[in-house]
């Protein structure tokens, strides 16, 4: 058989047997659902390319000011402040405060005139801003910058404001370096710190373990053998601290602050003597303190009349 008898006969069979359903189909009883239009979203959408836009302008904007204001036009750059920064920076301005407050240079009395009956209010009062240090009677403030003015890699401006509302200014020029050996680490800081036009050379050092910290401060003016030391120890629920000065590489006199259930203990100890100054704090600006156990006395901070008034035996000594 030829093949299109073949195709033939298939045709013939499929009518013969292949039902006429279609005959059969009532097209009346079948429900049709409406179609419903789909509108594709084009593929550009202009409104929502404006708000990306938007957003993305205002971040742009935020990143630069941001980096405006980190970075000036001679490529400096502000950098964080850290706690260390802060304590550095304490110890060093009240460390050169003491230096500045004694001719210059690091003698001091190193026995009080006995003859004299409120020469251990001269005394006090001469150290009595470590105590305003503590208890933060001053404002401070602290910029770090990358430096370009010398060979020193940072520059630190710390601006003093004291209860009397008035400013100075320390400026600090140092290097950092950080070094970490197992579990300990160490970090310095030498530079130079100028106040009142006069240069001082500084140096600190923190030593920091897993379950302590220590920091020292060195600051001394031509020679490193006349310096003075401040140290502290980091320990939780206590404060404690030591300036020592030295003079030809020698202690001349310590003092000391420490602090316990808000009590202050300030001591000033030479070679040849020693002296205590429990110190109560009655309000904002007023103190008691109670000199070697045997002698009180009183402190008025004037704020008005910008001076610190003492109390003793009914006499009032201004300073």
């Amino acid at each position: 058989m030829k093949e299109k008898d073949i195709i033939k006969v298939i045709k013939d069979d499929i009518k013969t047997n292949t039902p006429n359903i279609l005959n059969k189909i009532n097209l009346d009883d079948i429900e049709i659902e409406p179609v419903v239009e789909t509108k594709r979203k084009p593929a550009f959408n202009l409104a929502s390319a404006l708000r990306l836009s938007l957003a993305l302008g205002v971040l742009i904007i935020g990143l630069v000011i941001t980096y405006t204001l980190t970075r000036n036009n001679n490529g400096i750059t502000k950098l964080n402040v850290t706690n260390k920064d802060k304590v550095v920076a304490s110890y060093a301005i009240t460390g050169v405060n003491i230096v500045s407050s004694n001719n210059q240079n690091l003698r001091l009395t190193n026995k009080l005139n006995q003859a004299n009956d409120i020469s251990f209010i001269d005394e006090f009062h001469k150290f009595f801003y470590l105590v305003e240090d503590y208890l933060e009677l001053n404002k401070t403030n602290i910029t770090i910058t990358t430096n370009n003015d010398n060979e020193y890699n940072y520059k630190m401006v710390v601006t003093v404001e004291n209860i009397f509302n008035e400013t100075e200014e320390y400026v600090m020029y140092y290097n950092e370096n950080r070094e970490i050996d197992d579990d300990e680490e160490e970090k310095t800081m030498v530079g130079i710190l100028i106040y009142n036009k006069i240069t001082y050379n500084f140096k600190s050092e923190e030593e920091v373990e897993s379950d302590e910290s220590e920091i020292k401060v060195i600051i001394y003016k031509n020679i490193y053998a006349n310096r003075i030391e401040i140290e502290k120890e980091f320990e939780s629920n206590e404060y404690q601290y030591e300036y020592t000065i030295y003079e030809s590489n020698k202690e001349i006199i310590t003092i000391e602050l420490e602090v316990e259930d808000n009590e202050m203990e300030f001591k000033i100890e030479t070679n040849e003597d020693e002296h205590e100054y429990i110190i109560e704090k009655i309000s904002d600006n007023q103190f008691k303190i109670i000199y070697d156990e045997e002698i009180t006395f009183h402190l008025t901070i004037d704020i008005n009349n910008k001076s610190y008034t003492y109390n003793y035996n009914n006499q009032n000594i201004v300073k």
